[in-house]
């Protein structure tokens, strides 16, 4: 078996305590993996004694179909702003950690997986572009909560509502469907430039 581990970091003007708060929310976050679809996010049990707790899970993997079931076992420590996910069907940790910064903070996302070690190289960069864009999704959410604007809080409610409910594949389809609807719109106001300068030219004329 081998190691391999990714690691990214997102800066946020945003206090440890806040994003602290936003990583005890295992459905949001694992909505917002680009990867998967979320069937079922269930909490099992609390260990209080030993600080841990148990979800279970039931995915879909959204480029294969696949549907899975697994076990995540969550540790945390407020002190460190620091919690880990350790899934037990898979052999894979996730650490959140978050280091106060100047003005906000820094969250860091480090997966590490435990693989054969005559794996395909492009499952390895599968795994390492799903972590950035995980990273990414999770960076522009939070993002939304740095100031309580209008803009933020209707933005807010359109990724909640009906962002985050769809598939990963849904969600391309629409990102899909939203630029090329952007592209027409500037063809079209470009034409009316065009034939508004024509107009205006031949007036001149």
């Amino acid at each position: 078996m081998q190691t391999y581990e990714f690691e990214r970091g997102a800066d946020l003007n945003l206090k440890p305590e806040k994003i602290f708060d936003f990583l005890h929310n295992v459905k949001l976050l694992l909505d917002l993996t680009p990867y998967f679809e979320v069937k079922r996010v269930e909490k099992l049990n609390d260990n209080f004694l030993a600080g841990d707790t148990v979800y279970g899970l039931e995915l879909v993997d959204d480029v294969t179909g696949q549907d899975s079931n697994d076990r995540i076992m969550i540790d945390e420590c407020r002190e460190d702003h620091r919690i880990e996910w350790a899934f037990q069907a898979e052999d894979r940790r996730v650490i959140f950690e978050i280091q106060p910064r100047e003005g906000g903070s820094r969250l860091i996302l480090k997966e590490v997986y435990r693989l054969s070690e005559d794996i395909d190289s492009k499952h390895i960069d599968r795994l390492s572009r799903d972590h950035l864009l995980w990273m990414r999704s999770i960076a522009q959410y939070l993002r939304l909560h740095e100031k309580s604007s209008i803009y933020n809080r209707v933005m807010r409610r359109i990724m909640e509502k009906t962002w985050l409910p769809m598939t990963p594949s849904q969600r391309r389809i629409a990102l899909l469907i939203l630029l090329i609807q952007g592209a027409v719109l500037v063809l079209f106001i470009f034409g009316v430039i065009m034939i508004y300068l024509k107009s205006a030219l031949q007036g001149l004329l």
